[in-house]
């Protein structure tokens, strides 16, 4: 049995027979059998931080601008090109 959580990667807390197995990151454990499945966590990626230098900020910018620019709904395209303009004229 892997002894990590398969979501952050964090080691699991607690031995299965008097503590459910869980990962440190889940809250409330109360209420579980010791020998329940472990508990993994539910990272939240939205509030994981990303330290990016500018060429990775910069090649991730074209990427996400190439692939949406090259899809057909019109809706996207118009606020593309609104977003391109005002990007290109320092948000004017």
């Amino acid at each position: 049995m892997n002894n990590q959580c398969d979501i952050c990667g964090s080691p699991f807390e607690g031995d299965g027979y008097t503590t459910v197995l869980h990962c440190p990151d889940v809250e409330n454990i109360e209420g579980y059998e010791p020998d329940a499945s472990p508990l993994l966590c539910s990272i939240n990626l939205a509030s994981v931080r990303y330290e990016l230098n500018v060429n990775e900020q910069i090649a991730i910018t074209k990427a996400v601008y190439t692939y949406l620019k090259n899809n057909d709904d019109p809706i996207l395209q118009r606020a593309i090109d609104k977003f391109h303009h005002n990007f290109l004229n320092g948000g004017n």
